[in-house]
């Protein structure tokens, strides 16, 4: 996800370079916001172990949903969604 993000917003088509930058830091800022709300979540619940659970499956379907995601928004939803689960999971730990 780091490193291929770009191309595969390139893949979109007829966007602009600084248009690519700005749609590949969407998911960044998804997993930056889940990472945050979920760290805090799991704080105030006082339980670890299925918040991790939770946000690595969802990491891991967002993943999975954007490889058969029927055509390039509902890919780019699902890595959005992908990047909140995986990051999510880091403000956890």
């Amino acid at each position: 996800m780091l490193l291929w993000l770009p191309q595969i917003v390139k893949a979109f088509g007829g966007l602009t370079d600084v248009e690519v930058g700005l749609l590949s830091a969407l998911p960044f800022l998804c997993g930056a916001t889940a990472m945050l709300l979920w760290g805090r979540h799991s704080d105030h619940k006082r339980e670890r172990k299925w918040h991790l659970a939770a946000a690595l499956s969802l990491g891991g379907l967002g993943l999975l949903g954007s490889a058969y995601a029927p055509d390039m928004t509902a890919s780019f939803a699902c890595l959005c969604v992908a990047a909140a689960g995986i990051w999510g999971g880091l403000g956890i730990f």
